[in-house]
């Protein structure tokens, strides 16, 4: 927590009162632990932060593996990793992972949620860092990507 506290604020992700600010900067990672035990032991099957298809996206083409011959570097495929724990419910912290199909370079960008300004904040950053010009961004049907 004493290094994560001061990045979120770097990043005004976060915004704690001194005593808050305090008490994260001592917590013991034991103490998160045992405070975090009680949702760790809830047990939930087919954990899924995908919802219902809208009719709209079948018009969205799908590629199949074979129409993935012959493309170039920086043909990327970008999917939302996240990392929520056992429970998808409230905000909790993405990860935008983009694949180069060709090189196999690979970005992993933080995603706080999953709107679609922070998601396309992500793909704003990936384009400026990655070596390449994207030519191409292929996603899944997330919400999030096609909005």
């Amino acid at each position: 927590m004493a290094e994560l506290v001061p990045v979120l604020e770097h990043h005004e992700e976060l915004q704690a009162s001194e005593a808050v600010r305090s008490q994260l900067l001592r917590v013991s990672a034991s103490t998160v632990d045992r405070l975090l035990a009680p949702y760790r032991r809830r047990t939930r099957y087919g954990l899924s932060a995908m919802h219902s298809v809208p009719s709209f996206k079948i018009l969205i083409p799908i590629r199949t593996f074979a129409d993935k011959k012959g493309l170039k570097v920086a043909n990327m495929e970008v999917d939302l990793a996240a990392h929520c724990g056992t429970s998808t419910e409230g905000f909790y912290l993405n990860s935008l992972v983009a694949v180069d199909l060709v090189s196999g370079w690979i970005e992993y960008l933080p995603v706080w949620g999953k709107g679609q300004s922070r998601v396309g904040s992500a793909i704003d950053r990936l384009r400026r860092q990655v070596p390449f010009q994207l030519l191409g961004l292929n996603s899944d049907y997330g919400n999030e990507f096609i909005s």
